[in-house]
């Protein structure tokens, strides 16, 4: 089975990539996610190396809850003092709406 070679075009911006249909340079995978790309030696590198787009979303949304996690545990460990320094205590995030 032939592998399908990336088309996704892009900019390089810095140390990321800014993807647009006019770019100069393709993905090394198709995505619609520029965070998962990072500019080394001037080569555009997949920092989520296998993964398809969803497997990014589940795995930075599980990261994202993982610190939410933790700033809700230090707040319920707080005192009233802390607390009102620290502020509302932060909520969960939605559940995950991934694209089909």
């Amino acid at each position: 089975m032939a592998v399908k070679k990336a088309t996704t075009k892009a900019f390089i911006q810095g140390t990321g990539v800014v993807i647009d249909p006019n770019g100069d340079v393709t993905l090394p995978v198709d995505s619609a996610l520029p965070h998962r790309f990072e500019v080394v030696d001037g080569i555009i590198v997949d920092k989520y190396d296998g993964k398809t787009d969803n497997e990014v979303r589940i795995a930075d949304h599980a990261e994202a809850q993982a610190r939410i996690d933790e700033a809700q545990a230090t707040w319920d460990a707080a005192t009233e003092e802390e607390r009102a320094a620290l502020g509302s205590r932060p909520v969960d995030l939605p559940a995950l709406d991934l694209p089909a």
